[in-house]
């Protein structure tokens, strides 16, 4: 009898524990379903404490202690998370980023307002170079500021040039330099910086310390060829009728005829002119020869001890009272003219002076043999030959 009850109780037990494991689960299950419902919850544990009570108390021998421990715990509500409440991030501000404190001595270069790069010059040649430059510092440039020599090829120059006159921030100024080309051909760069009034050296450049320059080339300039003289000109000229012929101690003439020097047979006189115009003749006359086509009549270079020829002026046109005018003599001619005669000189000279006419007179040197017959020479042709350089 006793082994019976044992063997109830382990069922009962048994049963009891696969009947609280669903009711776990089905807890578990209406505590996850619960947030949804609409209405109050349901005892749930109550429920089922209330029938496992039921149960127990049917057996036999059974304490009803649990049971009533069982029905009378309530169900303790589950704990509810609390959802953050959701916040405004501020947005974030700007911080100011504190300006770079500018340089209180800057410059900038502009541009080469003379002789930019590469400017070629001839040797020794002066010049004038002009940079244009803009203070980028926060102070000003005062006069006793200069320009200096760095480095490089100095090139004449002084070594310092005052500005010409203050400078403010961003203003600009043009500083000049007197320089002079090396004799010896190549390329030559000088560099230059400034100096504050205080000894500061300053420059261009993000670091306000780098130099400009100047840069030239110096080439030897080609030789000028000498032109060459352009070719002499050799030209004749005959002479002009018009105004050459004969003129008589008398007063006749026979003008635009034969030309004669001598006497005639009643012993009167004869003195032959020529006319040349030169005016064609320019630039300097190298040779000048008279060539004269002649014959006599007797003997003129013994009875009246020869003809002279000299170079005469007169106005044209020629007339009776030309016999007597002066002349300037070329030659004594003893005889017949036998080749060319040389009146380079007088015709060079006119020619410088602008005569347009050279003009020549031939005459006896005795003015008669007073024998009653004639003794002259009389020239048919005469013709003046010029060689001049243009």
């Amino acid at each position: 009898m006793d082994f019976l009850k044992q063997r109830w109780v382990l069922v009962v037990g048994g049963l009891l524990f696969v009947l609280f494991l669903c009711g776990v689960a089905t807890v578990s299950a209406l505590l996850l379903w619960r947030p949804m419902a609409r209405g109050p919850a349901t005892p749930t544990v109550d429920w089922m404490g209330t029938q496992i009570a039921a149960t127990l108390s049917a057996l036999p021998g059974t304490a009803s202690s649990p049971t009533s421990s069982l029905a009378s715990s309530p169900t303790s509500p589950l704990p509810t998370t609390a959802t953050p409440a959701v916040t405004d991030t501020p947005a974030p501000t700007d911080t100011p980023v504190p300006s770079p404190t500018p340089r209180c001595l800057a410059a900038r270069f502009v541009t080469d307002v003379t002789v930019p790069d590469g400017t070629v010059f001839a040797p020794n040649t002066p010049f004038t170079k002009t940079w244009r430059l803009r203070n980028v510092g926060a102070c000003t440039w005062t006069t006793a500021f200069v320009v200096y020599f760095d480095e490089g090829d100095a090139m004449g120059a002084p070594a310092q040039v005052n500005l010409p006159h203050a400078v403010e921030p961003d203003e600009t100024v043009d500083v000049s330099v007197d320089m002079q080309a090396p004799s010896t051909p190549g390329t030559y760069k000088g560099y230059w910086k400034l100096r504050s009034d205080t000894g500061q050296s300053f420059g261009i450049g993000a670091e306000a310390d780098r130099p400009f320059w100047v840069e030239i080339g110096v080439v030897a300039p080609s030789p000028t060829p000498t032109p060459e003289p352009p070719s002499a000109v050799a030209i004749s000229i005959p002479y002009d009728p018009a105004n050459s012929g004969t003129l008589y101690q008398t007063g006749e003439d026979t003008i635009g005829g034969s030309v004669i020097a001598g006497d005639t047979s009643t012993n009167v006189q004869a003195r032959g002119y020529f006319t040349f115009d030169i005016s064609g003749v320019s630039g300097t006359v190298l040779q000048a020869e008279l060539t004269l086509t002649c014959s006599r009549v007797r003997n003129p270079f013994t009875d009246l001890l020869g003809i002279w020829l000299a170079e005469v002026e007169y106005a044209l046109p020629l007339r009776p009272l030309h016999f007597g005018i002066s002349g300037q003599a070329i030659t004594l001619l003893e005889a017949l003219p036998g080749g060319p005669i040389d009146v380079t000189g007088r015709v060079a000279a006119d020619v410088a002076d602008g005569d347009p006419y050279f003009q020549i007179r031939m005459h006896p040197k005795r003015p008669t043999d007073n024998d009653g017959q004639a003794d002259y020479m009389m020239c048919g042709n005469a013709v003046l030959h010029v060689t001049y350089q243009p």
